[in-house]
């Protein structure tokens, strides 16, 4: 039995795929495991015990843009029985289908054209914000009989016989100790396209405060045309950070093995040191980013996401000043690094998901606020708006949802079950603006954490909650 798993995309998206392959294994001990990777990432899976075959597959301008013939062509070569499409492109599929695949499976919400092509479609519950890239991924492995508690799931990276020979050559060449030393990697973050996660001055000043103080090394990271930005962090640094910029991805995994720790914004670098349990400093300065997705899995973190408030739709691509980066300090790096340094615990996915959401989950409670829903958001440490009802349709009304934009709240809470008829235009009315359409709660549940209400809630496919008191 042959069985290829695809994720044909970007380091971020790989590693938290790639990380069920053992899971797999233990499935199905005999079967030749099959993996189609991106051409570039297809070096640091070669050699990886779990994998039998790595099918690379070329990636053009526009990564989104799938060369199905490619894809094709190297499934009539590689014949697996099941083909599980883990990114839900419809072109893999689609490949996957024309090359004669029995069993094909692959989500139909994602990309409704799955429909035509996969044979085992799976409905993945998109609504749902809080759930995890793993979880993602562990839908798609069900089908074919792959089920594991989430508790147990571990990212995983492989470090192959060239990684370790860079590392070595590296670590020697720099005289650089095993956990004595930082991967900073800023720059690019995925879906955000941020031309900087943090200005070079505040990077410097980091790198600077790394070494007199915590006696650590900084590495930098990045890819080749970041070379810039880098080049400026160098530049204003007093302790010149070692520059590992351009190394590629094997040579990062064999660096990320022995590094102390991981300081920087949400590239696939995140999901590689938490592959490796490294401590992270995770930077999230928009709107548009989502810990509860994409937050480092099975590590110890800190995460840099307090609201900015910026009356502007978020669109990472258009906007004119990056204001959001600018205004984190050095100030809350430093102590977010000394608290995650000084934390020994890794966290379960229980707490990690409480903590992603009380950095995204912000609420906006409107009309009467009863005591204990005020002590619970201290309790949870989130950012959230105050207001009373508004008394017409007209200007309050917009200002409300105004508000909601700015601060980017994703929870409208009535406590007191009136006005639902406004509570529901309103919410329909804040999605054209927000990331996503806001989750409303009405009424209120005697709850010690507000953030399980929340995360509940979310779980609805019409984001309403009738909370009620116990």
């Amino acid at each position: 039995m042959k069985i290829c798993l695809q994720r044909a995309d970007n380091l971020g998206d790989c590693i938290p795929g790639m990380s069920l392959i053992p899971w797999v294994r233990k499935a199905f001990r005999d079967a030749e495991i099959q993996i189609m990777v991106a051409e570039k990432l297809a070096p640091l899976f070669t050699g990886w015990a779990e994998v039998d075959t790595v099918i690379p597959i070329p990636q053009r301008a526009n990564f989104e843009d799938i060369d199905v013939a490619a894809c094709k062509d190297a499934l009539k070569k590689h014949r697996p029985d099941v083909f599980v499409s883990l990114w839900e492109k419809h072109g893999f599929v689609r490949a996957a289908k024309e090359a004669g695949i029995p069993k094909i499976v692959a989500d139909i919400q994602g990309d409704p054209h799955n429909w035509r092509y996969a044979t085992v479609p799976v409905k993945r519950p998109w609504h749902d914000i809080t759930r995890h890239q793993v979880e993602w991924n562990l839908d798609l492995l069900r089908p074919i009989g792959v089920d594991i508690p989430l508790e147990r799931i571990e990212l995983s990276c492989p470090v192959n016989a060239e990684a370790e020979r860079y590392a070595a050559s590296f670590l020697d060449k720099h005289k650089l100790q095993y956990s004595r030393f930082a991967v900073i990697s800023f720059g690019s973050t995925g879906r955000n396209k941020l031309p900087e996660a943090w200005p070079p001055a505040c990077v410097a000043a980091f790198i600077d405060w790394l070494y007199k103080e915590r006696d650590m090394q900084a590495v930098l990271c990045g890819a080749l045309d970041q070379q810039p930005y880098y080049a400026a962090i160098r530049s204003q640094c007093q302790c010149p950070p070692i520059d590992a910029v351009g190394n590629g991805y094997v040579a990062m995994a064999g660096l990320m093995k022995y590094a102390a720790c991981y300081v920087g914004g949400d590239t696939g670098l995140v999901q590689m040191a938490a592959a490796f349990k490294k401590p992270c400093l995770v930077l999230y300065p928009t709107k548009l980013a989502n810990p509860m997705r994409w937050g480092p899995w099975g590590t110890r973190q800190r995460i840099i996401c307090r609201p900015y408030r910026c009356d502007r739709v978020c669109n990472t691509v258009t906007c004119p000043d990056w204001q959001c980066s600018k205004d984190i300090s050095l100030s809350e790096a430093v102590r977010g690094f000394e608290d995650l340094m000084s934390e020994n615990m890794v966290p379960k996915v229980s707490q990690l998901k409480r903590y992603w959401a009380s950095k995204v989950l912000r609420p906006l409670l409107l009309g009467s606020v009863e005591e204990h829903l005020t002590q619970a958001l201290a309790r949870s440490e989130m950012f959230y708006g105050k207001t009373e009802w508004p008394r017409g349709l007209g200007l309050e009304f917009w200002a409300l949802r105004q508000q909601m934009i700015r601060d980017n709240l994703w929870v409208l809470h009535v406590p007191q079950p009136l006005h639902t008829f406004k509570a529901r235009g309103l919410q329909i009315l804040a999605s054209k603006g927000l990331p996503l359409k806001p989750l409303l709660v009405l009424g209120h549940a005697d709850v010690e954490d507000l953030l399980d209400l929340y995360i509940q809630g979310f779980s609805q496919p019409e984001r309403v909650l009738h909370a009620q008191a116990n």
